[in-house]
């Protein structure tokens, strides 16, 4: 049992330092590296930012609202479409 342990252990110690070069390979892929991370998460926070400024739902309703008044037309009610917008803070609109 020796003699065939000393015969084949370098195959199984190559053969182990494989596989765990391979698992730390694995693991190291399977994370996002903190930088990259720090970077999407600061791309996300622009977008955010810059889609907080938008216009709402409820600010084209009132823009149309106030055009139809202007132009001495009835208000027209809202519809529902399958696209569901953005909702502004305290909304109330219901389809």
């Amino acid at each position: 049992m020796a003699e065939e342990m000393a015969k084949w252990g370098w195959a199984i110690a190559l053969l182990f330092n494989f596989v765990l070069g391979w698992a730390l390979w694995s693991i190291r892929n399977a994370f996002v590296p903190r930088q990259e991370f720090q970077e999407l998460s600061t791309k996300v926070a622009l977008i955010e930012r810059d889609l907080s400024h938008l216009p709402t739902q409820d600010d084209f309703e009132s823009l149309r609202d106030s055009v139809a008044k202007l132009q001495g037309r009835p208000t027209p009610r809202p519809s529902c479409s399958s696209v569901s917008p953005r909702p502004s803070p305290g909304s109330k609109t219901t389809c």
